[in-house]
């Protein structure tokens, strides 16, 4: 089967693709980076928003597997221009060359309460399931286990070096943390799942956890004490705003908070019985990574 990825020097898209190449897939990834290699795999080098000149990587393609994106940004058209008009440009280049099968990579924050990043990702999707393709849509939860120590990973290093743990509002909001070779895992199982096609998948994680639940899980594992601050959301507002002014040190995108507080779908019980989904117990993954740590 030939392959085509975007996305792939993200730590999803990089085990996808390794999963791929183990079964004998050919894959030819899309980069922008002239430095991005990854095993036997193809990488060209292009743009998204440059569908026409896509064109020529899309000869004989079997499946495309979309996952490139943008995920913080505090301009709102970039979320547009590249999640959703460039996804949609790729969507009708695929029709065009006559590519049936169409794998997107979303969010389980995806609809029209959560700010431009889930606006745009809800846009994409509706774009993709009006149009002719064998297409799925993978809502992925919030993934661990990444090398860039984003999101989850980036909570779990702050609260190891930390003393004092910042929470955005009460903390209430829920999360269902996923690892990242469970995620690779789906992806490389739908190229033998040709039958499966026209759905919608949650991808999560086994139990979802308050953003507090999440701290006193980590606080456990590890044996920590640590004091927790909460921040109102107004203040954080008013933050965020303020950054593009002042040297204020917070690592937050206009829309995160709302990111944050949108309802999210945790079952996965269709991506289960349809491709045998079965991820880990963050637990499991961080006493690995304890034990793994105490013996260097």
């Amino acid at each position: 089967m030939k392959i085509f990825v975007t996305g792939a020097s993200s730590d999803i898209g990089r085990r996808s693709v390794e999963y791929l190449l183990s079964e004998g897939c050919q894959v030819i990834c899309l980069s922008r980076k002239k430095t991005f290699a990854i095993g036997d795999a193809v990488v060209v080098q292009g743009d998204l928003m440059n569908t026409g000149g896509l064109k020529r990587y899309l000869e004989n393609i079997d499946m495309i597997i979309h996952g490139a994106g943008i995920t913080h940004t505090d301009h709102p058209d970039r979320y547009f221009k590249i999640n959703y008009r460039a996804t949609e440009g790729l969507i009708s280049l695929a029709e065009y060359k006559g590519i049936k099968r169409f794998v997107y990579i979303s969010t389980r924050a995806v609809g029209l309460e959560g700010g431009a990043y889930a606006l745009s990702k809800f846009l994409a999707e509706e774009s993709l399931r009006r149009s002719n393709l064998d297409w799925v849509i993978l809502r992925v939860a919030e993934v661990y286990g990444t090398s860039k120590e984003e999101g989850i990973d980036s909570l779990i290093k702050l609260v190891l070096r930390s003393k004092v743990i910042p929470i955005a509002g009460r903390g209430e909001y829920e999360l269902a943390p996923v690892y990242v070779d469970d995620v690779a895992g789906v992806i490389a199982k739908l190229t033998r799942c040709e039958q499966i096609r026209r759905k919608i998948y949650t991808i999560c994680g086994p139990r979802t956890y308050s953003i507090n639940d999440f701290i006193s899980l980590l606080c456990k594992v590890y044996s920590l004490d640590r004091i927790r601050v909460h921040v109102p959301l107004f203040l954080l507002e008013w933050a965020v705003q303020l950054k593009r002014y002042l040297p204020l040190p917070v690592n937050l995108s206009k829309d995160q908070i709302k990111r944050l507080l949108i309802p999210k779908d945790s079952d996965f019980s269709a991506a289960k019985r349809d491709l045998g989904f079965s991820p880990i117990r963050i637990e499991s993954w961080l006493q690995k990574r304890q034990l793994v740590n105490s013996e260097k």
